[in-house]
């Protein structure tokens, strides 16, 4: 599993979208803990992959997360 805790103190969050080695992937949302989760799957091939997560708030404002990781 990999979780953030996202916010915005102003506008809100819009939208997120997060990609597993380029693919689109689906992410759970608690809005009131703020938390953000999504289960890596147990079929995931051994070796190096790439985690990117996008959030964008109202106004437009995008923050990028990216990450490598090995299983």
């Amino acid at each position: 599993r990999i979780s953030f805790r996202i916010s915005d103190n102003l506008s809100g969050i819009a939208s997120y979208h997060a990609y597993l080695d380029g693919e689109w992937v689906l992410m759970e949302y608690d809005p009131k803990n703020r938390l953000l989760w999504h289960v890596i799957d147990r079929n995931l091939a051994k070796g190096k992959h790439h985690f990117r997560l996008e959030v964008r708030d109202h106004k437009d404002n995008e923050s990028h997360f990216e990450v490598n990781f090995v299983r």
